[in-house]
C-alpha cells in the first residue's frame, strides 16, 4: 500500500511539475514529462476519483499547451480532442518526432535557465514529493482558515506547490458547481485564485458558476479576466460569444 501511493503521488507531483512547466513557458520540457505521464498512466494504480482528477488535469493542460505562444512558435496551431489519452499520448509523440531537433535546442535553451532559478532560493534543493504535499496540506489549511498571507509564507513561491493547490481546489469546485452547491464552488476557486491570479481556467470556471446562478454579469466579469490573461483560450471566448448573441445581460 505505501509504494502504491508513493507511486500515484511519483506520478501526480510529475504532473504538477508539468504545470508548472507550461506557465514557465518550458514547452519541451513539458511534453517530454507529460508523455512519460501519459505512458504510466494505464499501468498506474489509481482510484477512480484519482484518474478522474489525473484526467480532466491533463485535458485542460493540454489546452493550456495549444494556447500558448511557445507552443504554437513550434507547431502552429493545434487543436488536442479530450477523448481518449493514448490518442493524446500517439498525437504528443507525433508532434515530438517531427519536431524532434527543434525541441532538442529548446530543451537545452530551457535547462540553462534553471541556474539562476536556483540562486533565487538560496540554494535550497527543489522539495520532493512528500515534502511538495506537506507544504501544500499546510497552505490548504492555512487557506480553508481564511489566512491568505500565511499560505502564501507557507508555499514561498514554489511553482509545484502553488499547482498542487490549485489543481485541489479547482477539482473540488468544478464537483460542488456540479453538485449545484454554488456557494462552496466559488469559495474554491477565490481560494485558488488568492494564491495564482493567472489562471485563466479558474477565472472561466467562476464564470460557469456565476452564469448558473444567474449572475451574468460577474459572469462576464471572470471571463474578461481570463480572456485578458489568456486572448486565444477558445472556451472562454466562446461563453463570450455565446453571452453577447443571447444578449442575456
Amino acid at each position: 500500500m505505501e509504494e502504491k501511493k508513493e507511486n500515484v503521488g511519483v506520478l501526480f507531483r510529475k504532473f504538477h511539475t508539468c504545470e508548472a512547466y507550461v506557465r514557465q513557458g518550458k514547452i519541451a520540457a513539458c511534453i517530454t514529462l507529460l508523455l512519460e505521464v501519459l505512458e504510466k498512466l494505464s499501468s498506474a494504480q489509481l482510484l477512480n476519483n484519482e484518474k478522474e482528477t489525473l484526467i480532466n488535469g491533463i485535458y485542460t493542460l493540454q489546452r493550456a499547451l495549444a494556447a500558448h505562444k511557445n507552443f504554437k512558435e513550434i507547431f502552429g496551431p493545434v487543436t488536442f480532442n479530450d477523448t481518449d489519452i493514448k490518442t493524446t499520448y500517439e498525437f504528443l509523440k507525433q508532434l515530438q518526432a517531427a519536431h524532434e531537433e527543434d525541441l532538442r535546442d529548446r530543451m537545452k535553451s530551457e535547462s540553462s535557465q534553471d541556474e539562476p532559478e536556483k540562486l533565487d532560493v538560496n540554494g535550497i534543493p527543489g522539495p520532493d514529493a512528500e515534502a511538495i504535499r506537506e507544504r501544500a496540506t499546510a497552505a490548504i489549511k492555512y487557506l480553508d482558515d481564511g489566512n491568505v498571507p500565511k499560505a502564501n509564507e507557507t508555499i514561498d513561491g514554489i511553482d509545484e506547490v502553488i499547482s498542487y493547490i490549485t489543481e485541489h481546489y479547482n477539482t473540488l469546485g468544478i464537483q460542488f458547481r456540479k453538485e449545484s452547491d454554488y456557494e462552496n464552488a466559488l469559495q474554491c476557486f477565490v481560494k485558488a485564485l488568492s494564491i495564482y491570479s493567472m489562471d485563466e481556467g479558474l477565472h472561466y470556471n467562476m464564470a460557469r458558476v456565476y452564469y448558473e446562478v444567474g449572475n451574468r454579469g460577474k459572469a462576464r466579469e471572470c471571463l474578461s479576466k481570463a480572456l485578458d490573461i489568456n486572448p486565444e483560450f477558445q472556451e472562454g471566448q466562446r461563453f463570450d460569444d455565446f453571452l453577447l448573441k443571447f444578449n442575456t445581460l
